[in-house]
């Protein structure tokens, strides 16, 4: 396992409570129903939503009786993390998004303080081509992992952790790294724990799952209003 430098689960009642609380700070109420709104990709649908709006779901529901009813709405739109940002301060269509945490991130939106994925978000494994596990021995040594070539989307917040630590990005759009992974463009895919296994069941037979390595580092994942 290589550490670098700086499964979802059930969060513990306290969390969820904490949680709403700060929600609570951002104007959302409607006709006093609190309306939270989220950005829902239609062309590329993420399985792993569910996840986090069943959790948003779960946090206002505990919360109920005393603060009243409350409606979670996604938006239908295409945007990066820059643009959610933008939409988020000015208080247009959405108000709330969940990500990675990063300074600017938290300089830009509210925190809520809260690791949604406890953690999971930091525990990367790769996906590889089929071919390409000869790339990645068992006992590789730093120096050359850094040099081959990994592939990160436009704007994550991780990409600043990588460069840090000398590893060597090819940045693209989101939905165009595998196929980029494809034609050679990159040598690998660092996912998450709790993403690689969903997105191998939908990405044919012309990639794997590396066997031998992980990359571990600090990697929060808030809700931010």
């Amino acid at each position: 396992m290589v550490v670098l430098k700086k499964h979802p689960v059930l969060l513990p009642h306290w969390a969820l409570l904490f949680l709403f609380s700060f929600m609570l700070t951002f104007p959302f109420a409607s006709l006093g129903k609190d309306i939270v709104r989220y950005s829902s990709s239609i062309t590329k649908p993420d399985p792993k939503e569910a996840y986090f709006t069943d959790l948003l779901t779960l946090a206002l529901e505990v919360t109920t009786a005393e603060y009243g009813g409350y409606e979670i709405q996604g938006v239908p739109l295409e945007m990066g993390q820059k643009r959610s940002a933008i939409m988020i301060k000015n208080n247009k269509l959405i108000n709330l998004t969940w990500r990675m945490t990063s300074k600017k991130a938290e300089q830009e939106l509210k925190a809520i303080y809260v690791p949604i994925l406890r953690g999971a978000m930091g525990y990367r494994i790769f996906i590889i081509r089929k071919d390409g596990q000869d790339l990645f021995p068992k006992n590789i040594p730093l120096e050359q992992l850094q040099k081959l070539h990994l592939g990160q989307g436009y704007e994550w917040q991780d990409n600043n952790i990588l460069s840090h630590n000398q590893f060597t990005l090819v940045e693209g759009a989101p939905m165009n790294l595998l196929a980029m992974l494809a034609k050679k463009r990159f040598d690998y895919f660092p996912r998450a724990l709790h993403e690689v296994w969903t997105e191998m069941e939908d990405i044919g037979n012309e990639f794997s799952v590396e066997k031998n390595l992980l990359l571990k580092y600090t990697a929060p994942v808030y809700f931010f209003i």
